[in-house]
């Protein structure tokens, strides 16, 4: 599969552009990569190099542009350090997410959204997310999910209001 293939489904990808020095230092990605590469790899995470655009389709290829251009550098660290599907998993999370490689993860998730949620749901149970939702701790799944910083994007109320919007008691 192809980025192509991430166009045609409508597969939404970020690339995240602090991961790569997390994930593999010392390759082309790596520390070098923030000082000839700054759009794609930095030091400090800032939303500046995110594509922006007036709908979903432009910044998703702005953001399929960036991951194109990382993957020139270093495949498989661009692989690992981008987010895909529905529920954005990363690509380091490829094992927990049910794969034995980042190339079978990304592969998958250009199929479908069944592969997505395919991914979540394995990426949720391997990390033992599922008490979380079990017992509606929309803040504690959220937190875990997403990171300290949930609560600026308001996760876990938007979990909330999701759950009782489609009937949950």
């Amino acid at each position: 599969m192809s980025l192509k293939s991430l166009i045609d489904t409508g597969t939404k990808v970020w690339l995240d552009g602090v991961e790569p020095n997390q994930v593999r230092s010392n390759r082309a990605l790596g520390i070098t990569g923030a000082t000839s590469n700054p759009t794609i790899c930095f030091r400090k995470w800032t939303r500046d190099f995110y594509t922006k655009g007036a709908n979903a389709d432009v910044r998703g290829a702005g953001e399929l542009a960036r991951l194109e251009q990382a993957m020139a550098l270093d495949r498989t660290a661009a692989l690992l350090s981008a987010s895909y599907g529905k529920f954005q998993i990363m690509g380091f999370n490829f094992a927990v997410a049910g794969f034995k490689t980042v190339e079978e993860f990304y592969e998958a998730m250009q199929l479908s959204e069944g592969e997505h949620l395919n991914a979540f749901c394995n990426y949720i149970k391997g990390n033992s997310l599922d008490d979380e939702l079990r017992t509606h701790n929309w803040a504690g799944f959220a937190y875990r999910y997403n990171g300290p910083e949930y609560k600026k994007n308001q996760y876990d109320t938007k979990l909330a209001k999701a759950h009782k919007k489609y009937g949950g008691k």
